[in-house]
């Protein structure tokens, strides 16, 4: 496949159109390698592949090549069978700065699905959330963070952890003021990840 495309870029496209999944990832691969654009639908296209490694790959390349054409694919991805998969998607959509993709992201860290994830997944969609939704996550973040429902319930531990890595992400004066509500927490797990979110936010 290397070979091809040194002599001719556009035969990548049909490499990557391959029934063949080793030779569609090696191609996704490469596109990623070589940062080449016009791959991007065709990227978008492998994120709904049967194999999980060329929807792996294909999430890696778009994150090397970073062209709007891989996002609405890379939004499907959140809803990957794949853990790794959904977390790839989100870290790559946080990173490409897609804010269209804060609203799917808002649902997802305040629906059920995500309380029974492991907590790298948490962590990736939370602060994809923080980083595209900015200011507008405040509000739900805080209420995660620092809110009582009834009988002064609070979220679990490691929700309020997340909701709180969410708003380093923000990194606002109104994302600080709720991170420093949560400073006296006697929860280590919380307490830990508030300090880390006011270390590395940036107020503005």
């Amino acid at each position: 496949a290397g070979g091809i495309v040194e002599q001719n870029e556009s035969a990548l496209l049909d490499l990557m159109a391959s029934d063949d999944p080793i030779l569609a990832a090696g191609a996704a691969r490469l596109a990623g390698e070589m940062e080449y654009g016009p791959a991007g639908p065709a990227l978008s296209e492998l994120m709904t592949h049967a194999d999980p490694e060329v929807r792996r790959t294909a999430v890696a390349a778009s994150g090397q090549i970073g062209a709007s054409t891989v996002a609405g694919g890379l939004v499907q991805a959140l809803d990957d069978p794949e853990s790794d998969i959904r977390q790839a998607a989100a870290r790559v959509l946080g990173e490409m700065r897609y804010h269209p993709a804060g609203d799917t992201l808002k649902s997802i860290v305040t629906g059920r699905r995500i309380r029974s994830a492991e907590t790298s997944e948490k962590i990736a969609f939370f602060e994809a959330f923080g980083m595209l939704a900015g200011e507008a996550a405040v509000p739900i973040l805080d209420k995660l963070l620092n809110g009582r429902g009834f009988l002064g319930r609070t979220e679990p531990a490691e929700i309020r952890a997340c909701a709180a890595l969410g708003l380093g992400q923000v990194g606002t004066q109104a994302a600080t003021v709720s991170l420093q509500r949560a400073v006296g927490e006697t929860d280590p797990v919380i307490r830990s990840a508030v300090s880390r979110a006011l270390k590395g936010g940036q107020t503005a």
